[in-house]
This record gives structure tokens, C-alpha cells and sequence, in this order.
């Protein structure tokens, strides 16, 4: 009989163990998160909805239109990081920081002494909580903060989350992830456990590895299981010119782009949702689209993910609470957590281009409408990389009136359409040295993957205008839309051929 009990306990202690070890992070994704590599040496994950959402940006600044309910996204491709919603989450990494924790006597002097992409930071309660360990050469610190953030003079907020610091003995890597309030403690169980997750996601990159297990790789992301809404008004404005009989609508109107219409993906309400126990996560790709007021939310089941007690056994105090602490202690608590200089970053290099030179470009060194670009056209096997320019942009009734003058010459075989709910047209000329007649041009985000405003996905299409020997490509660009980026030729940002990359800002 005893040796019955102890076999049953030792079947329930290695359920256990191993329904523990399957929540905790490893070397792939909980279900609903994205696997991240924008950062040189190093992987991290976030939220596949949150990332999805936000806002591709070239600078934060104080020119920039930031909402503080939208979600947006600044990186450099290289060694900086920020993902934020002022109203719910901040997301920042960075290479090259100089906490260096392995080394630090005093390790809450180096966590309020030095800053991540602008963002100081506090510790709550004046007692600094915090891990550290060396596994394979790698030196891993993750500590809970408080950290300011200020995006504009307008749009700055208060975040309670971890902070986190690897180093590999050469370079140093930092990651800070927060919901908004600064009380950490005070937090949901649910956002507790996505910060512990998304802390402990932060890793050395195996190149190897993770050429290997990328499965969809989108400027740098590995997105699984997205699921948009789609709006088809669009489509909509074609469909009518072919009902009525003009079948010339069909070839004369094809966009640069085999792109779907316009795509609407959940919006970011609070990070409270982000972390919300779902049982009902699907797929909906294959499914009939959803009108624009019957938005899916999909949400992570954050049962999946358990990181146990907020202070593991080994987590340390470094130091311990006096009588006068305490009363420090609760004065801060009183106090906002310090914010630093508004944060400022610009992904662009700053060269100055003439317009007599024809330069390379890319998503971190853009043309301006007026400057000469190199791209490729690719004709079956045959690619030939010819000289381009836009310029001369016109928006609003100045685009809308040349377009209806096309449609009413009959430059092109269909009748004037409008922009689709939200959005307005927008109209440049094309030129190119090469004399192909025929370029392949697409509206993109900052980032070069599709263009995100306010959590809709928009298409990449355009259409040209050969007009009086000259040549225009127009589109749809949603209102208030701060800046977008026209990608010229056939290269993108995932593959090996060149495209003219026009910024389009409207601060």
C-alpha cells in the first residue's frame, strides 16, 4: 500500500513539474506572441496584436501627431526599440546602455543613474528588487522599475514593469516593458505575468537557430496566428466600372500590387486586455470578413503562462527598510516617478541630398519627393535598375481635381471613384530615366511592411495617370496620417532587390 502512494505522488509531482516547465519561456512562443530580432544580438517577444497594431514611425519628436490612445512603433534596425500606448504599455530596448550590473557595487545607484532610450527610472518604495544569474557566459539582471516616459510635452505617462540587463562580457542589451500606474505590486495578475514573460523572453540571438526556426520573418518580426479584418470599399469602386461593362476598368485601374484591400486589426484598448484569459483564441483568415463595427478581438490565454510568486526565493532586497526609509517610502509613493527630457530619436541619416545625384536609399535613409532614386525592375529573370524621381504631390481637392480630369479625357477607361470611409487621395508625378513605362509602386509604412493608422492595416495599391506625356501614380492615404512611405520599384525589405524609398511626412 505505501509503495502504491508513493508511486501516485510521484506521478502528480511530474505532472506538475512538467506543466510548470511548458509555461515557462523557452525557445519558442506562447501562442499569441511575436518573436522580435530588430535589435542586433538578441531576441525578445511581444504581444503579436500589440506589435500588429502599432504605428510604424521614423522619429519621436515633438512634431509628431501622437495620440495617446494609438500604439506606435520606432526602431533603427540596429540598436533601438519603442513600441508604446501612452495609456497602456511601453515596450523600449537598447544596445549599447552602460548599466553594466554585473560589475555595479551598488546596483540601485546604477539602475537610477543611467537612462534606456531617455527613460530614467525609479525604484519603487525605495528598495530595489531584483534577480541576477551567468548561465552559458551570458549575465542576466531583471529588476522591478518605475519608468517616465515622456513622447511630447502633451503625451507622457507613468510606468510600473522590469527592467532587464544582459551582457555577454563585450556588448550590453536593455529591455524595459511596463503597464501604466507605479505600483508594480498593485498590477493584475494577468499583466504581472505578460511583463515577467516578455522580461524573460530577452536572449542572446542564435543566428543559426533562428534562421532556422523563422517561419514568417516581417521586417524583422515572426508573427503567428494574425487574424485582420477586412473592408472591401476599395474593391467596391471597381466592381461598379465591370458591372456597367467597361472591361477596360479591369486592366487601366490595376493597382501596382497584388495587395489585399484594407485590413482592420483589434485595437489596443488597455494592456489589461492584452494579458486577458481567452478561451476562444481562433484563426479567422479563411473566414468571411467582418464589417469595421464587428471587430474580433483575439485575445492570449494567459493561463499558459505562470512565472509563479511576483518574488522568487532567490529574488534579492538590496538593501533592507529602516524606520526613515519607510517614511521615504511613502512619500514617494506620493510623487510621480521622474521623468527625464522629452525622449528624441531619428531613425534617418542625416545626409542632405541633392537633386542632381541619384542616390541608394532604404527604410532608414529615405528620399524626399524631388530627389533621384536608384530601383529595380524585374522582368522574368531580366532585373535592370533604372534612375527614378517623385515629386510634385498634391493632396486634397488639388489631387481630387486632376484625377477627375483624367477620368473625363478619358486618360484612363473608368469613372471617377472615391477614396475609400476615412481616407482622402493623394497624387505624385513619376519619372524614370530607365523609360520602362512601368514601375511598381506601393504605399508602405514607415517600417517598408504595410501601412497601420489607429489599428487599420491599409493597402499597398496605387494607380497610375499617363497624362499629357507625363505620368502620375495616385492613392489612398487615411486621414491625419502624419507620414508614409512610397516604396519604387521591386525590392522590399524582405528581398535582395532595390526600391526608391520616398518619406511622405505631414507634420
Amino acid at each position: 500500500m505505501m509503495r502504491k502512494t508513493i508511486v501516485i505522488l510521484m506521478v502528480v509531482i511530474m505532472v506538475m513539474l512538467t506543466a510548470c516547465g511548458a509555461k515557462l519561456y523557452t525557445e519558442g512562443n506562447a501562442q499569441g506572441y511575436t518573436s522580435i530580432n530588430d535589435i542586433e544580438g538578441i531576441l525578445f517577444s511581444m504581444y503579436s496584436k500589440t506589435v500588429g497594431n502599432a504605428t510604424a514611425v521614423t522619429n519621436i519628436s515633438e512634431k509628431m501627431n501622437f495620440e495617446k490612445d494609438q500604439t506606435y512603433l520606432y526602431k533603427n534596425g540596429e540598436s533601438e526599440y519603442l513600441l508604446f500606448n501612452i495609456s497602456s504599455v511601453v515596450l523600449a530596448v537598447e544596445k549599447g546602455t552602460d548599466f553594466n550590473m554585473a560589475n555595479a557595487k551598488d546596483k540601485k545607484e546604477a539602475v537610477t543613474s543611467h537612462d534606456l532610450l531617455g527613460i530614467w527610472f525609479d525604484i519603487p518604495k525605495k528598495k530595489l528588487s531584483y534577480t541576477d544569474n551567468t548561465a552559458d557566459g551570458t549575465y542576466k539582471f531583471i529588476a522591478t522599475v518605475n519608468g517616465g516616459v515622456s513622447v511630447t510635452s502633451e503625451i507622457y505617462n507613468d510606468f510600473a514593469g522590469k527592467l532587464v540587463v544582459i551582457s555577454d562580457g563585450t556588448d550590453e542589451w536593455s529591455l524595459f516593458i511596463g503597464s501604466v500606474g507605479t505600483d508594480y505590486d498593485s498590477l493584475s495578475d494577468d499583466i504581472k505575468d505578460t511583463i515577467n514573460y516578455i522580461a524573460a523572453s530577452l536572449k542572446i540571438a542564435d543566428k543559426e537557430k533562428t534562421q532556422d526556426t523563422v517561419a514568417v520573418s516581417l521586417g524583422g518580426q515572426t508573427t503567428e496566428n494574425d487574424s485582420e479584418v477586412k473592408d472591401s470599399s476599395m474593391d467596391a469602386s471597381l466592381e461598379v466600372s465591370i458591372e456597367e461593362g467597361d472591361e477596360a476598368a479591369v486592366n487601366a485601374s490595376t493597382e501596382n500590387t497584388s495587395e489585399e484591400p484594407m485590413e482592420e486589426s483589434s485595437s489596443d484598448a488597455s494592456f489589461e486586455e492584452i494579458s486577458a484569459d481567452s478561451s476562444s483564441t481562433t484563426d479567422n483568415s479563411n473566414e468571411d470578413s467582418t464589417s469595421e463595427d464587428e471587430v474580433e478581438i483575439i485575445e492570449v490565454d494567459s493561463s499558459s503562462i505562470d512565472f509563479g510568486d511576483d518574488k522568487p526565493d532567490d529574488e534579492k532586497d538590496d538593501d533592507v527598510d529602516t524606520p526613515e526609509e519607510s517614511a521615504d517610502a511613502t512619500e514617494a509613493d506620493e510623487q510621480e516617478t521622474k521623468r527625464g527630457e522629452i525622449i528624441t530619436l531619428n531613425n534617418q541619416k542625416e545626409e542632405e541630398k541633392a537633386d542632381n545625384k541619384i542616390y541608394n536609399s532604404s527604410v532608414y535613409d529615405m528620399l524626399k519627393p524631388g530627389n533621384w532614386g536608384y530601383a529595380d525592375v524585374q522582368t522574368g529573370k531580366i532585373k535592370e535598375t533604372v534612375a527614378v524621381k517623385v515629386s510634385s504631390l498634391c493632396t486634397a481637392q488639388e489631387a481630387v481635381n486632376l484625377i477627375k480630369k483624367a477620368c473625363t479625357e478619358k486618360v484612363v477607361p473608368y469613372s471617377y471613384f472615391e477614396a475609400p470611409v476615412g481616407c482622402s487621395w493623394h497624387l505624385v508625378k513619376v519619372e524614370d530615366q530607365g523609360k520602362k513605362g512601368y514601375l511598381n509602386i506601393k504605399v508602405v509604412g514607415a517600417d517598408g511592411n504595410k501601412l497601420t493608422f489607429r489599428g487599420i492595416k491599409y493597402p499597398m495599391r496605387t494607380y497610375m495617370l499617363d497624362f499629357k506625356d507625363e505620368v502620375y501614380a495616385y492613392y489612398a492615404v487615411p486621414n491625419g496620417c502624419s507620414e508614409y512611405v512610397l516604396e519604387v520599384g521591386d525590392g522590399t525589405i524582405s528581398n535582395e532587390l532595390a526600391s526608391a524609398y520616398y518619406l511622405i511626412d505631414n507634420y
